[in-house]
């Protein structure tokens, strides 16, 4: 009983100081504000994704989630400072398949996907190849045939999509030369702008500019067609075995507390399931497709390993 007395008021002083003991802070998390990292810069479908689930999100766990971009080295610089954070919950990463499993390949002495406590996934994102609507390509064969003759440049911003033309190259015998870029809206601009020829983009980075007569959607790089585009093929189906896709999630330093991990585990399986966050998924071109912290942590994994000959090849060319 004494022993009881002694706990209350311990937890009573140190409410009134504004002090947290162990456990306590763990219990009532959130107590303020969160900050959600993105690796890549504002405007691009990775961020715009980070923006919605920070919205609703938050809303599930009744507190601010602030999007932080931090881009650069290939989007593992935002993802980097994640991993040396403290691992108390408020610091949280926006990571895709691209930041987590492929990017470590190309640059040196940055962390692997067991690096992170996973919070969950949300969806995987659509891309598609396209070019300039006064481009000579009318489709996506015109387009390889004339990279056989000529190389043609290309501009990119991810991991995920320098390793789509690289497949595309080996497939087709075609030629390929990347311009890396900062983000989706970057290399929209330089592909409008006639600095590089095509590239492979979200359909919320180019359909605005498809529909208004400025751009032209080549082929679906997905398993399957674009719903705002249904008459363009796949390039599985123009005969070119080649789909990529790009899961995004949440993932946080290694080492939270059982309490809190599981708090945003709940909160971001519940938040995935609402019908408004599926439906603000769908207009950025991502299909959700909710996954478990430890499912999505497993994707991640199975994606590094299974993407190594791919990746180390790119490294030496």
């Amino acid at each position: 009983m004494k022993a009881r007395r002694k706990i209350l008021a311990a937890a009573m002083a140190a409410s009134a100081a504004g002090i947290s003991l162990p456990g306590m802070a763990q219990d009532s998390f959130p107590s303020r504000e969160i900050t959600l990292v993105v690796s890549y810069t504002p405007g691009g479908v990775t961020d715009l994704q980070a923006r919605t689930i920070a919205t609703h999100l938050g809303q599930e766990l009744n507190t601010n989630i602030i999007v932080k971009n931090m881009p650069g080295a290939q989007g593992t610089l935002g993802q980097e400072f994640v991993r040396r954070s403290k691992p108390d919950g408020y610091t949280l990463a926006m990571v895709t398949s691209s930041s987590t499993a492929l990017s470590p390949y190309l640059v040196n002495d940055v962390y692997k996907p067991t690096d992170f406590d996973y919070v969950g996934g949300v969806g995987t994102a659509r891309f598609g190849l396209v070019v300039k609507a006064d481009s000579p390509y009318q489709n996506i064969g015109q387009f390889v045939e004339a990279s056989k003759r000529k190389p043609i440049f290309y501009g990119s911003s991810s991991a995920i999509t320098t390793m789509g033309f690289d497949k595309l190259a080996k497939v087709s015998g075609g030629g390929f030369e990347v311009i890396n870029y900062k983000s989706g809206p970057e290399i929209v601009t330089a592909m409008l702008g006639g600095y590089v020829a095509a590239l492979m983009q979200a359909p919320s980075e180019v359909m605005p500019f498809i529909d208004s007569g400025k751009a032209r959607l080549l082929a679906s790089s997905g398993a399957t067609r674009w719903p705002s585009a249904p008459g363009v093929p796949t390039l599985r189906e123009a005969g070119y075995d080649v789909a990529i896709e790009s899961w995004g999630g949440v993932a946080a330093p290694k080492g939270l507390p059982a309490s809190v991990i599981k708090r945003l585990r709940d909160a971001l399986q519940r938040t995935a399931a609402k019908p408004a966050m599926v439906r603000d998924l769908n207009a950025l071109g991502i299909q959700s497709s909710p996954l478990s912290g430890p499912e999505f942590g497993a994707k991640m994994q199975q994606t590094f390993v299974e993407a190594a000959l791919t990746m180390k090849a790119m490294v030496k060319q």
